[in-house]
């Protein structure tokens, strides 16, 4: 499919330096809006990829000797389209695409290849330069500056995920100095059976004052250690790096949202503007129902919190059933 944004041929009369300078100008807008290239997925190629990701794997090759043929491994796809991701049509959070994944299988073999998608800048390839399918080795220049002194790095996106089996999918954010050292990283687990999009904001763990200077980031759709399935599929749409899904919510909301959505020892919960100040009773239920915590919170302004250090690794519902709230976070 061909890009809405690409330039007419015509235009010769143009200067180059022109062109470039343009091109750097919306190159800097964008990665400061949101330092994801094409994280709303609405960049697709004419093979139906989606620009700028992609996650290539090696297919055995041999020749027969009797017949001087070449031979290959036997994969079945989930999709009609041979790929670990490919660009979904009409299953968005917003716009027309979203990016979907999905695990192959290897016939000859015997064994599931994970489905998944890295983030690079060639947008004329398929998969990483090099056909390099490590999912935190294909690294791009961050921006610093959008470092905030309360919620720090984050990476949100929005997701469906659809598993057959037990698999657990997986998003991972590392961030790196000018020398290539890992200076923080961040890794969001997927669980559950989510047929709506979900919503999930979670902070990067830095590890170093050394200031970010590039970022690799990529979904997998088995987190080590855990079983992929043939069949099952991870939908991921609208992905940001930075606090500005999180101010945009808390201003439009209604009701109360949760931050981080993936958390170590608490829970922040922001009221909606159009609640008023007064106190709330929370719940919290795990995976099997049972309720596990419960609190009153004393809304004085926007914003209060819940500690959840004491809670075991996992999923958690909480609870206002006083104005019939239910959101998700995971308790890493």
């Amino acid at each position: 499919m061909k890009n809405c944004y690409r330039k007419s041929m015509n235009q010769k009369t143009i200067a180059m330096k022109k062109i470039y300078f343009i091109l750097m100008s919306t190159l800097i807008y964008f990665t400061a809006k949101s330092q994801v290239i094409n994280g709303d997925f609405e960049n697709v190629k004419e093979n139906f990829l989606p620009s700028n990701w992609g996650k290539s794997f090696s297919i055995n090759v041999g020749l027969n000797t009797e017949t001087g043929e070449s031979t290959s491994d036997e994969i079945q796809y989930t999709s009609c389209i041979p790929g670990l991701c490919y660009s979904n049509f009409g299953n968005s959070h917003s716009g027309q695409y979203a990016l979907e994944m999905a695990n192959a299988f290897n016939i000859t073999q015997n064994q599931i290849i994970v489905g998944g998608a890295v983030l690079f800048e060639d947008a004329t390839q398929d998969f990483p330069p090099g056909g390099n399918y490590n999912i935190n080795t294909s690294q791009l220049p961050f921006n610093a500056s959008l470092y905030d002194a309360t919620y720090g790095y984050n990476l949100g996106f929005y997701y469906k995920f659809l598993p057959l089996g037990d698999d657990i999918a997986e998003a991972n954010l590392e961030l790196f100095d000018i020398d290539h050292n890992s200076v923080g990283k961040v890794s969001v687990p997927i669980t559950g059976s989510n047929d709506i999009f979900e919503y999930v904001y979670a902070a990067v763990n830095l590890t170093s004052s050394n200031t970010p200077t590039f970022m690799s980031l990529s979904f997998s759709m088995a987190k080590e250690g855990s079983t992929p399935t043939l069949g099952s599929i991870l939908i991921v749409d609208d992905v940001f790096i930075n606090n500005a899904t999180l101010s945009v919510n808390q201003n439009q909301l209604n009701t109360f949202s949760v931050f981080p959505t993936l958390a170590k020892n608490e829970i922040n919960i922001n009221k909606g503007n159009t609640l008023d100040n007064g106190i709330y009773n929370f719940k919290i239920f795990d995976s099997q129902g049972k309720m596990v915590k419960e609190e009153q919170l004393n809304f004085s302004n926007n914003t209060s919190k819940i500690k959840v250090d004491d809670l075991a690794s996992g999923m958690y519902l909480l609870k206002s059933e006083s104005i019939n709230f239910t959101t998700k976070f995971i308790k890493e």
